[in-house]
Order: C-alpha cells, then structure tokens, then sequence
C-alpha cells in the first residue's frame, strides 16, 4: 500500500474477537467513522462475513463482495459468495504431517524428541 502511494492509516483500524459480529461491529464502526473506505481487510473469513453483511447494510447488498477480504479460505463463506479474496492455507497438508509426526513418536521412529519444523504454503484465492 505504501508503495502505491496509500500508507496505512492507524485510525482505521478496528479490533475484534475474530468471530461473525465483532467483524460486523468493527465494520459498521469504521463506515461510520469513515465513510469513504473504500476496502476492509479482516483477520480471518469469519470476521470478513461479518464485515461483509455491514457493508452491505450500509452501502447496499451486493456491495460487500467486492470491499472485503479474509484469511482463511472459509468453504461456507464461499459456498455463499462464491468467494472474496483471501488466503489458503495448508490445513489439510498440516494436520496429515501432525497425525504423521504423532504416530511416529508413539512408535519410536523419529527419536525422543519427535520435533520436526514443517513451512506450509499459501495461495491467493480470488484475486
């Protein structure tokens, strides 16, 4: 952003608890104080759900799909949406390596320690 010209304003930014309402109430608490926002980034698809539902109670319905995004690839959301932009994480790839290391230590075969640091992968997903 900062590259582009658009450095992050502090004063825009609004915490929550990473569920469905308090990305609505931060949503609604940002157009209120900001109402020429023009893109609302969340933490995680769960608060982007809810931020989406603000935006368009407020800019009109349809309008949210196309000023919010997430972290998270949540399948629910988009089932619903077809989709905001967000990011992918491993989950599956992590839990098959973290089952993996279990069962490997339960059976000896990684030492006593059974440590292993595994860096997963992400992916933009509609962009």
């Amino acid at each position: 952003m900062r590259a582009a010209g658009n450095p992050l304003d502090a004063a825009l930014i609004r915490l929550g608890s990473f569920t469905l309402d308090s990305g609505y109430r931060a949503a609604r608490e940002l157009l209120a104080d900001a109402p020429d926002v023009s893109f609302v980034a969340c933490a995680t698809d769960t608060m982007a759900a809810g931020a989406l539902r603000a935006v368009d109670k407020v800019r009109g319905m349809g309008e949210g799909i196309h000023r919010v995004s997430g972290f998270g690839d949540n399948a629910f959301l988009r089932a619903l949406t077809g989709g905001i932009p967000t990011v992918h994480y491993g989950y599956l790839t992590s839990g098959v390596e973290a089952t993996n290391m279990l069962l490997n230590t339960l059976d000896g075969v990684e030492g006593e320690s059974g440590l292993k640091t595994l860096k997963l992968g992400h992916q933009l997903m509609n962009v």
